[in-house]
């Protein structure tokens, strides 16, 4: 038997709900992923961001525990921000003598940022010293469906963000849609969404496919496709709500 010697949770969020039922099942069930290797003694890093995984900086009571935020300083943990350009993670508690350390951020994003400092707090926790670390983030790459920015002839930019999506992650898509907008000082880019279902989210679907229409709004997106029966939900919701852009939903792929 290979058993994990460190673990980390990113986020506990609304997602294999339709065996799971509700967020309180998920959360006790990732938790796991924690607990159970910090009582075999191996090291956990705990996002003190996450309202779900934060108690389990006080509950769990073995192993090595390495807190980290990006909202807050940590007097025992790593504390990070992004810079102003948005292009490095800053981080604090990783030097003895509480310098701060720079970053560069492999992939674009806040939520990316901090799934940064999360490796980062696991490689800490291991014993990798800060240029170790930066060495191994020069062998990084990221995943298809991920986070990926291409840019097409005529200035436009398509980012790609639609493996196995949940309500944060569209959301989290949704504000990098708006970042990568408003790169080079021109907020004024035509933003358009493609979106398709989201899966497994039980009895609550419709709820959840109805509640992106406030990040959609807020973000100013001016033109939306939506695919799939449950995305008619959102279909609906932004027509209740007035939307004044592009609106279309399409029952097929081809369409």
């Amino acid at each position: 038997i290979v058993g994990a010697n460190a673990s980390l949770l990113t986020a506990v969020a609304p997602e294999h709900m339709e065996k799971l039922l509700d967020l309180p099942t998920v959360a006790r069930e990732e938790g796991i992923a924690l607990s159970h290797v910090a009582q075999a003694g191996g090291n956990v890093a705990i996002n003190m961001d996450d309202a779900w995984i934060r108690p389990h900086f006080t509950t769990i009571r073995s192993g090595k525990k390495i807190s980290y935020s990006m909202t807050q300083l940590l007097e025992n943990g790593l504390s990070a921000r992004i810079s102003s350009a948005e292009d490095t993670l800053e981080v604090k508690g990783l030097a003895g003598d509480g310098k701060v350390l720079r970053f560069a951020l492999p992939l674009p994003g806040r939520h990316n940022a901090g799934n940064l400092l999360a490796a980062i707090a696991i490689a800490h926790g291991l014993g990798l010293t800060p240029q170790e670390i930066e060495r191994g983030m020069k062998t990084f790459r990221g995943a298809e469906g991920r986070s990926e920015v291409r840019e097409l002839p005529g200035r436009t930019t398509v980012v790609c963000d639609y493996y196995n999506a949940s309500p944060p992650s569209m959301e989290a898509g949704f504000e990098l849609l708006a970042q990568v907008a408003a790169k080079n000082g021109d907020p004024s880019r035509v933003r358009w969404v493609c979106l398709g279902d989201m899966l497994e989210l039980g009895e609550q679907e419709e709820q959840y496919h109805r509640s992106l229409a406030e990040s959609l709004l807020r973000l100013k997106i001016q033109n939306v496709l939506l695919y799939g029966t449950r995305m008619r939900f959102l279909f609906d919701e932004l027509q209740a709500r007035g939307f004044a852009g592009t609106l279309s939903h399409h029952a097929s792929h081809e369409e």
